[in-house]
């Protein structure tokens, strides 16, 4: 079946009343429709020519007509015209499949719903079309998707300038005078001595039901915006209309001095507020000039790493005996393994491993649990990863030129997009402050100071010792900190330890830095009486703040560092790089992962050679060279070469040794017919 041919933008070729009168005076058999190509694709057209004809017209815009399936003749349903368009376009898929017989009314979406948004189309594609079509080939249920998107998004374009898309302060306010909960929500602010990461999953929560009241309100101009589900940034729309919040200074810490003021209603109105606010542009030039190449660099290298992982052409199942074994601990985490080949605990009657593929939605008895799975990394093929290894993306992507160098690209765009991010919206992701139980004994802990209590549980006088004290100079002043304390009886005794959980630092307040200066002998102890102020601070916990580029740099470490996060085996590597990947809210199938790990995989006898995971082979055999050694250690010398170091690799004898071939060597011969084996239609 060709491509459907749909006019988005020409001028509609019969007249208005001649539609109207055509589509409502009589039931539309959808059953019909569904089963004719050519009659979906003129009554699809008609009906969008409609719209095209006065979709500015209230009455034009929301006329409905009536449908019918063959399952229940007798069942009328009305639906409005441009519902009935957006419903034909997810029909798309049975019009394909010659499937149109599977479609009745429980396939109708109520896009009168505010809570319809992209991420219930998607599942509905999952879980109404894709299942329901079944007998259809990968190939074309890949055609089917994409049809199905590339209407969506010409539709969109085709009436966003009539429905005149757009942001007014003025609907803004008429929607907080219809319901006062808006109004109560962009005028309130939130106590002091909350600790940052309290604070900021207040915001998170204030702004999701903000969100959650303009998409329920009649008529504003945010409802369509938030209903599509991508088109305003939740961080950005907190700053506007509930709080800016916290920010992060140029080391990536949190700042902890809330500014209450959100931009709508109060503006960045006090000093403070505009100079923490500033903080951000200050840091947005130096990760301009520091951080901004970082993801484009570490894209290539990888690319061109992976490049040459390529997956087998036919359906031969490897030898490989070595699993990668992951610990599923999460419901998203057994999701990116969806379709994946896995060992059972125990052998068939033969001595042979029993395969399954894993399914999302039966397999949830996983979370929590340790299982071993076929793997690109321990792909015995020589020839490309084998189709068991890869798992069931195998049917998606078998006709790439090249998995790995797809694997790559995908992995690395969306940390790209983290670091572009935390230029334009730099949020704060503040740790929690946690101290153990006997720290309440003694002390408070209001936002990120330490007060001594009024009613402390120790009737005796008590006396701090400081563990070692380090200094942090500025270009003003010089700051102390430590990263515990003991707090001492009068004869010296250790009463309890003091340490942040998360190893935050611990600095000194000016009082007792004073103090601290003063004291010939460091490790005497400090009374705690010379803070007879109830309110006078002890100590200012240092604020971790896990910012959007930690993942890129985790990611890069993990890959391109010679202690890889402190991961010493293969499984261990996964694993890591599958929790920082959910971290940073990429969700790829974890294969794509395992592709980028593969390129670098050497045997430990020999660097330039990959290890064998048949049952032939030493599973001991292998490590996992950094990025950059996998790149210089290539066996193809076209490979090494592109990666750069010319000199240092010209000089090197090893490089004279490699024989390899690679996917760059057409590029280097005088006619290219000389590499093609294949006949050329």
């Amino acid at each position: 079946m060709a491509q459907l041919r749909i006019d988005y933008n020409g001028h509609p070729k019969h007249e208005l009343d001649e539609l109207l009168k055509k589509y409502s005076a009589r039931i539309i058999n959808m059953t019909e429709v569904l089963d004719d190509s050519e009659l979906y694709a003129e009554t699809f057209q008609d009906i969008l020519d409609i719209m095209k004809w006065k979709f500015e017209d209230e009455k034009i815009r929301k006329r409905t007509c009536s449908i019918k399936f063959d399952s229940d003749p007798k069942d009328i349903v009305e639906i409005q015209l441009r519902h009935l368009l957006t419903n034909m376009i997810l029909w798309y898929g049975f019009v394909r499949a010659d499937a149109a017989e599977i479609v009745d009314k429980s396939f109708i979406i109520d896009f009168t719903d505010p809570s319809i948004d992209m991420g219930k189309i998607t599942n509905y594609i999952d879980d109404k079309i894709l299942p329901n079509i079944a007998d259809v080939d990968l190939q074309t249920k890949n055609e089917i998707v994409d049809e199905i998107i590339h209407n969506m998004t010409a539709i969109s374009r085709a009436f966003s300038p009539l429905m005149g898309l757009g942001i007014s302060v003025y609907s803004i306010i008429q929607a907080a005078k219809r319901n006062p909960r808006i109004e109560q929500i962009m005028h309130e602010k939130l106590p002091d001595g909350l600790q940052p990461n309290e604070i900021e999953e207040r915001l998170s929560n204030t702004t999701d039901e903000l969100i959650e009241l303009f998409k329920k309100d009649q008529d504003n101009d945010l409802k369509p915006l938030f209903a599509s589900g991508n088109n305003l940034s939740k961080g950005q729309f907190k700053e506007i209309a509930v709080a800016i919040g916290l920010k992060a200074d140029v080391n990536g810490n949190t700042i902890p001095h809330l500014i209450k003021c959100n931009i709508l209603v109060d503006g960045i109105s006090t000093p403070s507020a505009y100079y923490l606010d500033g903080e951000s542009g200050r840091k947005a030039l130096i990760l301009s000039k520091t951080r901004m190449g970082e993801p484009g660099a570490f894209s290539k290298k990888a690319t061109t790493n992976t490049t040459s992982v390529t997956l087998r052409h036919d359906y031969i199942k490897c030898h490989s005996v070595r699993p990668v074994w992951y610990h599923i601990d999460s419901d998203q985490f057994l999701k990116l393994l969806n379709g994946r080949y896995y060992y059972e605990d125990h052998l068939d009657e033969n001595g042979q491993p029993i395969e399954h593929i894993l399914n999302y939605k039966k397999d949830k008895w996983m979370i929590g649990k340790d299982i071993p799975f076929r793997s690109p990394c321990t792909c015995a093929s020589h020839a490309g990863i084998c189709y068991a290894c890869y798992g069931m993306l195998y049917e998606v992507n078998k006709d790439l030129a090249s998995a790995g160098a797809y694997a790559a690209t995908k992995e690395t765009e969306p940390l790209g997009q983290a670091v572009l991010s935390s230029k334009h919206l730099q949020m704060t992701h503040s740790s929690t402050i946690q101290f153990d139980d006997d720290f309440d004994k003694v002390f408070e802990l209001s936002s990120n100071e330490i007060t001594a209590k009024d009613d402390p549980e120790f009737d005796e006088d008590l006396y701090l010792v400081l563990g070692e004290v380090k200094a942090e100079e500025t270009e003003d002043t010089i700051d102390y900190f430590c990263d515990n304390f003991d707090v001492v009886s009068a004869q010296n005794k250790v009463i309890f330890h003091v340490a942040e959980q998360n190893h935050s630092r611990l600095y000194l307040s000016k009082q007792l830095s004073d103090i601290y200066v003063k004291l010939k002998d460091k490790s005497k102890p400090i009374s705690m009486n010379v803070f007879d102020d109830d309110s006078a601070v002890i100590f200012n916990v240092e604020i971790k703040n896990k910012e959007l580029t930690q993942p890129i740099r985790n990611i890069n470490r993990l890959l391109n560092t010679v202690d890889k996060c402190g991961c010493t085996t293969l499984d261990e590597v996964c694993q890591q790089f599958a929790r920082n990947k959910i971290d940073a809210g990429i969700k790829y199938d974890l294969v794509h992962d395992e592709m980028m790990i593969r390129g670098l995989l050497r045997k430990k006898s020999n660097e330039m050679e990959e290890p064998d995971w048949t049952a032939n082979g030493d599973p001991n055999d292998y490590k996992i060279l950094r990025l950059n050694d996998a790149l210089f250690k290539n066996p193809s010398p076209v490979v090494s070469l592109s990666y750069g170091y010319l000199r240092k690799q010209l000089r090197s004898p090893e490089f004279y040794k490699k024989t390899a071939p690679s996917h760059l060597d057409p590029l280097f011969v005088s006619k290219l017919s000389e590499t093609i084996t294949d006949d050329i239609d």
